[in-house]
């Protein structure tokens, strides 16, 4: 969860260990300004063939916000110069006290995009005026047209959601 750490003038995100899904943390987003341009989000990039179908996945919970504000998980289709392509994005506004809603979404590479990235974004956003507190975990993204169950469901994780199973 080391990559996931960030501090900006829009607020932080940092590995927490209060709320979790699996393993023994989470990532805590704490959004602070008032601005829509803010949205405080992490994303990482990989590249891939033509044809393949990613899926993505994250399980979320917002603990406290601002009307309007929301997770989203997003994936995002670039070619070789960085211009946009495509995108497939899951947003949740629920706002609870356990991680209560898996969003899923998931996009097939275009032969555009196997020269550029995909890229893989979690975000907390909201409203002009609103800031909020949420978390993200058991984030996981695939070569597939979705996610394995099992992955992201089951008791036994396969690929160790612990601290020292994290990339």
């Amino acid at each position: 969860l080391a990559d996931w750490t960030i501090a900006t003038a829009t607020g932080t995100i940092t590995r927490d260990t209060t709320k979790y899904k699996y393993g023994t943390a989470s990532s805590k987003f704490v959004r602070t300004a008032n601005n829509t341009d803010q949205d405080l989000s992490q994303k990482f990039t990989a590249g891939w063939a033509i044809g393949d179908s990613i899926s993505l996945a994250s399980w979320t919970q917002i603990t406290s916000a601002t009307s309007g504000m929301s997770m989203q998980l997003k994936l995002t289709q670039r070619d070789n110069v960085g211009s946009f392509l495509a995108s497939a994005v899951d947003n949740s506004t629920a706002i609870g006290t356990v991680f209560i809603q898996q969003l899923l979404t998931g996009l097939t590479v275009t032969a555009d995009a196997a020269t550029g990235t995909i890229e893989y974004m979690i975000t907390l956003r909201g409203p002009t005026v609103g800031t909020g507190t949420a978390f993200a975990d058991g984030c996981l993204m695939v070569k597939a047209s979705t996610i394995p169950k099992a992955w992201v469901s089951g008791r036994n994780i396969s690929n160790h959601f612990d601290d020292n199973g994290q990339a």
